[in-house]
């Protein structure tokens, strides 16, 4: 994955963990502007001939589909599910098993 998206990435994550912390809440407005800033950057990629969008489609519908259910039962926000479907959508849905796991232990 392209630096830029990274670099997305670790700004959401920081603008997440901070709401989260005082808040206990996922920002809307900081998911839509990541989203709508990786989206720029894979336009700008795919005019370079790179095949970016495959990967951004099958990360953010991984992120999404995979943590559907712990919402539908009660588990989980749909705040979190938000973050992991557009962390997908950045950085691949190679990224979110090792995003899972490390998160997992975090909190556990």
């Amino acid at each position: 994955m392209a630096q830029s998206s990274v670099w997305i990435a670790f700004l959401l994550s920081v603008a997440v963990i901070c709401s989260d912390v005082y808040a206990r809440r996922v920002p809307n407005k900081a998911l839509i502007l990541a989203l709508c800033l990786g989206t720029a950057f894979y336009i700008k990629a795919s005019m370079t001939g790179l095949p970016v969008w495959s990967t951004a489609t099958a990360g953010l519908l991984t992120g999404l589909l995979s943590l559907l259910p712990f919402y539908v039962i009660g588990w989980m926000g749909a705040g979190d599910v938000k973050y992991f479907a557009i962390m997908g959508f950045l950085l691949g849905a190679t990224a979110l098993l090792p995003i899972w796991l490390g998160s997992a232990l975090l909190l556990g």
